[in-house]
């Protein structure tokens, strides 16, 4: 279950999924993502898996938390990563 309170001041004014954009060349605007390469030695082609970023903000304190919206990928790309780089 989702927790509705601020950990940190018990406020209930919350904010569940703020976008998180960021900036880029040309001032063009992206949403950030986190990447994890599953195959992080190689040259080329390292299989990056990346996944949004969303935040959890607390509008009482301005504590906020970022959550990846696609763990189970990113989990097996990491996974994957850990195997040795010649199997």
């Amino acid at each position: 279950m989702k927790q509705t309170t601020c950990g940190k001041c018990g406020s209930d004014t919350i904010i569940p999924r703020a976008r998180v954009p960021e900036r880029g060349e040309g001032n063009w605007t992206h949403e950030l993502q986190v990447q994890v390469d599953s195959k992080p030695h190689a040259m080329l082609f390292k299989g990056a898996f990346r996944s949004p970023v969303y935040a959890r903000v607390c509008c009482g304190c301005g504590y906020t938390e970022l959550y990846a919206e696609y763990t189970s990928g990113l989990w097996e790309a990491y996974q994957e990563s850990l195997k040795r780089p010649n199997q």
